[in-house]
C-alpha cells in the first residue's frame, strides 16, 4: 500500500495543495478550543479535591487535541497517512470513551473498565450490520451514535447528572453526522462543501461528551466523600 498516495474524498479539494481545503483544515481549531473550553470550565467549577485521580479525564481532553491534529494534517497533507491518522485518533477517543463510561457511571474498577475498549469494538461491529444500507464510513459512524444513544438511555434511567450533556451530544452528532454525508451531494451548488461544519459540530459534540465525564466524576467525587 502506497501511504503517501493521494486522496481527495471532499468537495472543497480541487488541487493536491497543502491550503486547498483552507475551512476543512482551518474549522479543525474548533476540537483545540473544544478541549481548552473543558479544561477552562472544569477548572473553575470544581474544588480542589474533584481535579486528583482524574487522568482519564485528562486523556480526553488530549485526545481531543490529537484529533484536532489528525484532521488538520488530512485535509491539509491530504495522504493515506494522514487520513489513517485521523481516523486512529478518533477511534482511540470513542473506544476510551467507553471505558472512562464504565468506571465513572458503573464504579468499575479500572481492570475491569478497560473491557470497554473490546467491548465498543464489538458492538461498533454488530451495529454495523443495521446500517449496511449506508456507506462503509457513515455505518461507522451510526455505530457510534447509537452507542451514544444507549449511554444515554443509561444515564436517564440512572438520574445522572450527564444525560443532559450526553442528549445534547447525541442530538449534536445526528446534524453533524447529516452535514457529513451532504458534503458531495451539494457540491456543484456549493463549491465549499459542509465538511468544514462537520468538524465544529463534532467538536461540539465531543466538547458535551467530555463534559459529561467530568460530571460522572464529579458524583463519584462526592459519593467517596458522602461515604467517609
Amino acid at each position: 500500500m502506497n501511504w503517501t498516495a493521494y486522496i481527495d474524498n471532499y468537495c472543497e479539494r480541487l488541487l493536491p495543495g497543502f491550503w486547498d481545503e483552507p475551512l476543512n483544515a482551518i474549522s479543525n481549531l474548533a476540537f483545540w478550543l473544544a478541549a481548552w473550553l473543558v479544561w477552562r470550565w472544569r477548572q473553575r467549577e470544581s474544588p480542589g479535591r474533584m481535579l486528583r485521580g482524574s487522568s482519564d479525564i485528562h486523556g480526553l481532553l488530549v485526545m481531543l487535541v490529537l484529533i484536532g491534529a489528525g484532521s488538520f494534517a488530512f485535509h491539509t497533507l491530504a495522504t493515506r497517512w494522514a487520513g489513517a491518522l485521523d481516523v486512529l485518533f478518533i477511534a482511540v477517543y470513542l473506544h476510551f470513551y467507553l471505558a472512562v463510561y464504565l468506571h465513572r457511571a458503573l464504579g468499575w474498577r479500572w481492570s475491569v473498565a478497560w473491557l470497554g475498549v473490546p467491548m465498543f469494538f464489538l458492538a461498533s461491529r454488530v451495529l454495523s450490520l443495521l446500517w449496511v444500507q449506508v456507506p462503509s464510513a457513515a455505518a461507522g459512524y451510526l455505530s457510534a451514535w447509537t452507542v451514544l444513544l444507549l449511554l444515554c438511555a443509561h444515564s436517564a434511567w440512572q438520574q445522572l447528572p450527564s444525560t443532559r450533556a450526553l442528549t445534547a451530544a447525541a442530538a449534536c452528532f445526528a446534524v453533524s453526522l447529516s452535514l457529513r454525508q451532504l458534503d458531495m451531494p451539494l457540491c456543484s451548488n456549493w463549491p465549499w462543501g459542509t465538511h468544514f461544519a462537520w468538524h465544529l459540530l463534532n467538536a461540539v459534540t465531543l466538547s458535551l461528551t467530555t463534559w459529561a465525564a467530568v460530571q460522572l466524576q464529579w458524583v463519584q467525587v462526592r459519593g467517596k466523600s458522602d461515604a467517609t
